[in-house]
């Protein structure tokens, strides 16, 4: 009887057979367990080497997935490789996919493998069709990043479907832009995305079925529905499916939580491993300072005081850090009599995108009775504490007007003396006047500077000569003021006819030569000043504006997403006002008319751009096309 065959390896190691190259051979060095590949492998002979893998749950449902294993079928096909080849390029896969090699030693070792047996253009084809279909949907997770390695190599990434291994909670709203990327449509209008956001929804908690999702999909825009064609259509049916089976869909405030609590759990791990175990000596020292009395440095106001006293109370928590924030405001509101205790009771019960907890009336009720118990005890010492504010405040405003007022005091005084000076150089406004300027111009007590510049200025424009002298027929002696054409007597300008006022002879001839209307008040509009803060720059985004921002197109890009970033640290609500005002900005709807219009005339969206920028409009280039095409992928709730 033939001995039984060697039992098969448990399903969360993988048998490596003998690697053939250096770099590989140093990543196989620390032994570690492997979930099974799809790809294929050769049986793997007595004296091979056994090294288990380790590879995240994450990825070995890549290494499992449809999109991996069509991956694998491509590159036999394409480049007419063995099994055994396929079983390499599977293994160093998973020691990437493991941590145990980085993408440049993994370029590194397919170089060496198949130096021989492809030219330089092949090879460059295999890895960058290998990065993109392989690594790029990792993402992140593996560092240096497939992109940063390909653009080090000079190789360009093959366009290829959009599939991203999911390791965090998707929004409603993220998986709506995840669907719409991977089959293909846009979602740049509102209530688009809001009805995808709200399919995927139903879809989620079982009130739809495919079918449905897929009507809806199909019904036109004007009756509630998306307007897409049926291959579109069942094309986001199969997306979604895949993405609800590979990533955790939760509502925007679940993601918040979550997102809290991972970032909580990541810096507790942090400080535990960095912190060493203490010594016998920092105990002790530890406990006498637990035995010290402790003091507050930073004085605590009264609100903060009350605020605090009064949440301590409150027998309710809220699932998280955000909406705990958000309850203590609620009191604090209150406690400043801002609002009532009917309008508290009602911010409790609103829901919690709206601002609200989405309390009972139960439990709105017991907290707004704690809270008016706190306002009877509190809200007099926090309303002394504000007037207090107040005084100090008005007080530090008069101090600052009148030190305002004595500086333009001074400045008044010196603008005046230097009047009074000009005055008495300028004389009577008489013809003896005048040439008694010219006399103090030109030999008067003057600096050698002064000298210069007045001689500069008569040298221009001529001597000054009284203001009357406009009205003569005949200019004064040593002036190159012409007479009037014609001989007709000159017209009495009334700017000038003030008799201690000397002007010069170009201005005098100026004057004569044109009499330009004055404005008419009612022709002057004036705008109000328009203040703008982050959501505003970003509502009124225009395509110049966009191009002021930075010299490249990415890094104007990234600046707007810093925009929106900054606003995601104040609220998440102001996240989405802040994305809604970048698509409705005049920029997005520069991109948008492109892209109907490219629809219209079946063309790409680039290529129509070019050709409007050929014809002399300034429209977006195809650089920046990308750059915008790049943001609104990431821009979701």
């Amino acid at each position: 009887m033939p001995p039984p065959p060697p039992p098969a390896p448990p399903a969360d190691e993988l048998t490596v057979p003998p690697v053939r190259s250096p770099a590989v051979q140093v990543a196989l060095a620390t032994p570690a367990p492997v979930p099974p590949t799809p790809s294929v492998t050769a049986e793997p002979a007595a004296e091979e080497l056994q090294t288990p893998v380790e590879v995240p749950p994450t990825l070995v449902q890549f290494l499992l997935s449809p999109r991996y294993v069509a991956s694998v079928d491509s590159v036999k096909k394409i480049f007419k490789f063995s099994d055994d080849d396929l079983t390499f390029i599977s293994d160093l896969d998973r020691l990437v996919m493991a941590g145990q090699l980085d993408l440049e030693a993994y370029l590194v070792a397919l170089e060496d493998e198949f130096a021989a047996k492809l030219k330089d253009a092949e090879r460059d084809e295999l890895y960058a069709k290998l990065l993109a279909e392989r690594f790029i949907p990792v993402g992140d997770l593996l560092k240096p990043t497939a992109q940063d390695v390909a653009r080090r190599e000079g190789l360009k990434l093959p366009a290829t479907p959009h599939y991203v291994v999911y390791t965090k909670p998707l929004s409603y709203s993220g998986a709506a832009t995840e669907v719409a990327r991977t089959a293909g449509f846009s979602l740049m209008g509102g209530p688009l995305r809001e009805r995808l956001r709200e399919l995927i929804m139903s879809k989620v908690k079982g009130v739809r079925v495919d079918s449905q999702v897929r009507d809806v999909l199909l019904r036109k825009a004007d009756f509630g529905g998306l307007g897409l064609d049926q291959r579109i259509a069942d094309t986001a049916v199969n997306a979604l499916n895949d993405i609800l089976s590979r990533a955790t869909v939760m509502s925007e405030d679940e993601v918040t939580s979550w997102l809290a609590k991972e970032a909580t759990r990541k810096t507790a791990a942090a400080e535990s491993a960095a912190t060493p175990a203490p010594t016998d000596e920092e105990r002790e020292i530890q406990g006498l300072a637990a035995q010290m009395p402790k003091t507050d440095m930073a004085q605590a106001t009264e609100l903060q005081k009350s605020v605090d006293a009064t949440f301590a109370r409150v027998t309710y928590r809220p699932p998280s850090d955000y909406l705990i924030r958000r309850l203590q405001n609620a009191i604090s509101s209150r406690l400043r009599d801002v609002r009532s205790a009917a309008e508290l009771k009602q911010l409790l019960m609103r829901d919690t995108k709206v601002g609200g907890l989405a309390l009972d009336g139960t439990q709105a009720d017991a907290i707004v009775k704690t809270v008016e118990e706190s306002y009877r005890e509190f809200h007099d010492a926090i309303a002394a504490e504000e007037k207090r504010k107040i005084e100090t405040q008005l007080a530090d405003q008069q101090r600052k007007i009148e030190e305002r007022r004595r500086h333009e005091a001074e400045e008044h005084a010196k603008w005046y003396e230097e009047r009074v000076r000009q005055r008495k150089l300028e004389g009577a406004g008489t013809t003896a006047a005048a040439e008694e300027l010219r006399r103090v111009f030109a030999t008067g007590p003057t600096t050698p500077l002064e000298r210069k510049e007045l001689a500069a200025e008569a040298g221009k424009y001529g001597w000054l000569v009284p203001a009357h002298a406009v009205q003569m027929t005949q200019p004064v002696a040593g002036t190159a003021l012409p007479p009037p054409a014609g001989g007709a007597p000159p017209t009495p300008v009334a700017e000038f006819a003030k008799p201690h006022i000397a002007v010069s002879a170009e201005t005098v001839k100026m004057a004569r030569a044109t009499a330009a209307p004055r404005p008419s008040v009612d022709a002057v509009k004036f705008a109000g000043p328009q203040l703008f803060g982050l959501v505003g720059e970003l509502g009124s985004m225009t395509v110049a504006e966009f191009r002021r921002l930075a010299k490249r197109p990415d890094e104007a890009v990234k600046k707007i997403q810093q925009k929106i970033d900054t606003l995601s640290q104040e609220s998440f609500e102001k996240r989405i006002e802040g994305i809604r005002a970048y698509q409705a900005s005049p920029l997005q709807a520069g991109y948008m008319t492109l892209v109907a219009e490219s629809f219209r005339q079946g063309k790409p969206v680039a290529e129509t751009a070019e050709e409007k920028r050929k014809a002399g409009e300034d429209t977006l280039s195809p650089d920046e096309i990308a750059a915008i095409v790049s943001l609104n992928s990431t821009l979701h709730y």
